[in-house]
């Protein structure tokens, strides 16, 4: 799946989990704002951090101290903190982001996997 059909996929599901959602309360930085994927990827780490930090990420971040996909949108991991601008300019943490996001809506179950 393209990445622009990922973002409207997730974007879908984010209104309907979250109607009404007031998402400048959040206080985003204005690098969030640079797309589409990008902004879509930040709500979903501000409302599913936990989510996030069952997956390991693969972009290759570990070098800079990430554990999982959650320290690519918080910095340090620490969620509710400052927001980490790395996955602002990496499509691959913003797709996994998007991609857990619409798996844990299938029910499917999600099982934290190891790189090998």
């Amino acid at each position: 799946m393209d990445l622009k059909t990922l973002t409207a996929r997730a974007k879908t599901v984010l209104d309907k989990k979250y109607p009404g959602e007031n998402w400048e309360k959040y206080k985003f930085p204005k690098f969030v704002y640079i797309s589409d994927p990008v902004q879509t990827a930040y709500k979903i780490a501000v409302k599913r951090p936990e989510l996030l930090a069952k997956f390991l990420c693969y972009c290759f971040c570990e070098g800079m101290g990430h554990k999982n996909l959650s320290y690519c949108f918080w910095k340090k991991g620490q969620v509710g903190g400052k927001f980490d601008d790395h996955a602002s300019d990496c499509n691959i943490c913003v797709a996994q982001a998007m991609m857990a996001f619409l798996w844990e809506g299938t029910g499917l179950r999600m099982q934290r996997c190891k790189k090998p």
